[in-house]
């Protein structure tokens, strides 16, 4: 019975360590001393050495022909339209719906298994930042509601958002004023300092209406019965006069 052979770990080298070895092959040093110095295998050496003295990289796409780089773009652009045409399927419904952005994200949650969120989001034309905000999930605030409702009624609704804060804070919860007047906006808690009151209008003695007791009859009139000037206000002092 053979024994299983165990499996060696794939190993990664370096350029300088790939072209240390083609220089020493091309100084004069047969393959197979360096093969067995360095344990590495001959296809390796041989694959390094083409590479080398074809276009002096050891990347693989700039030794690649026009034929294979040709063929490579065209798999990737065959793989984009097949994508495209896959999301565009199930997007069908999108002009249907009232919310898109919610229909988009629902398509890229059930594809994200295949196909990778930017390409998704470019072919829906949405934003990822937009995917990522809607998709996360959102903290359930049952208990910081209830808290929020029982302080505002507590204050016989005349807590705002800045009075639930510091009753919170003595509770110990971190919670933002944005958060909280959400939270009241949508439990439709309203302060009673908001509500716009009515205010009595007090005219001032300038703009209060004055009977027109002359009514554009100046003649036949006494002397000095009617006078017209301007008013002009002089500072004596520390007030004005005129």
């Amino acid at each position: 019975m053979t024994e299983n052979k165990t499996r060696r770990p794939r190993r990664t080298y370096i350029d300088e360590f790939k072209n240390q070895l083609v220089q020493l092959h091309l100084n004069g040093k047969r393959k197979c001393d360096i093969i067995r110095e360095y344990d590495i295998s001959g296809a390796l050496l041989d694959k390094w050495i083409k590479q080398s003295t074809t276009t002096g990289s050891f990347r693989e796409k700039d030794n690649r022909s026009e034929m294979e780089q040709e063929l490579i773009e065209f798999r990737k652009r065959n793989k984009q339209l097949e994508m495209e045409n896959d999301i565009l399927k199930q997007a069908a419904l999108i002009q249907k719906s009232k919310r898109h952005s919610w229909t988009k994200i629902a398509v890229i949650k059930n594809n994200v298994h295949k196909y990778s969120v930017s390409a998704m989001c470019s072919v829906l034309q949405i934003s990822r930042s937009t995917y990522y905000y809607e998709s996360k999930e959102k903290a359930v605030e049952t208990k910081l509601t209830a808290e929020i409702k029982r302080i505002f009624r507590e204050s016989r609704n005349n807590y705002g958002t800045r009075k639930i804060k510091k009753e919170l804070d003595k509770l110990e919860w971190q919670v933002s004023r944005r958060r909280i007047g959400r939270i009241m906006k949508q439990e439709g808690l309203v302060s009673n300092y908001t509500v716009a009151q009515y205010k009595p209008h007090v005219d001032k003695c300038n703009e209060s209406k004055i009977a027109n007791v002359v009514n554009r009859q100046f003649k036949n009139q006494p002397e000095c019965n009617v006078v017209v000037s301007d008013l002009t206000y002089v500072r004596v002092g520390m007030s004005w006069n005129w």
